[in-house]
């Protein structure tokens, strides 16, 4: 990606039902890479106040027998739900590395259920 140097990449796992969001980072982006053998619902928050999309949401299944990836600016606030049966992983690239020091730390929280606890249920039909 034109512009976007690694500086950390990293591992996950995600329990089966489990959800994690929301959280965002004010100067750091983010590659995503789902395996196609697991399932991912994740969703997508616009919180950054100079966008033409600022408060637009979007949600969209990963994985699921597909090998793509997802690149997440900073300011936009993201999460998954594990739809799956068994533990799923994602492979994520940064380019800022992560510090656990509050003081240095980019990481920010928001409510997981901000848009409804509805938003992380999956839809059926």
């Amino acid at each position: 990606l034109p512009g976007f140097q690694v500086r950390q990449l990293s591992y996950s796992t995600m329990q089966s039902r489990a959800i994690k969001a929301f959280h965002l980072h004010y100067a750091q982006s983010e590659l995503w890479f789902v395996p196609p053998e697991c399932r991912l619902l994740v969703g997508l928050l616009d919180v950054r106040k100079d966008s033409a999309t600022l408060g637009t949401s979007m949600r969209f299944v990963m994985g699921d027998g597909l090998a793509r990836y997802l690149v997440i600016p900073n300011g936009v606030a993201h999460g998954a739900a594990n739809l799956g049966d068994s533990v799923a992983q994602i492979i994520y690239v940064l380019n800022r590395q992560f510090s656990a020091d509050p003081a240095a730390s980019d990481e920010k929280r928001l409510p997981w259920d901000i848009l409804g606890a509805s938003f992380w249920e999956m839809e059926r039909g």
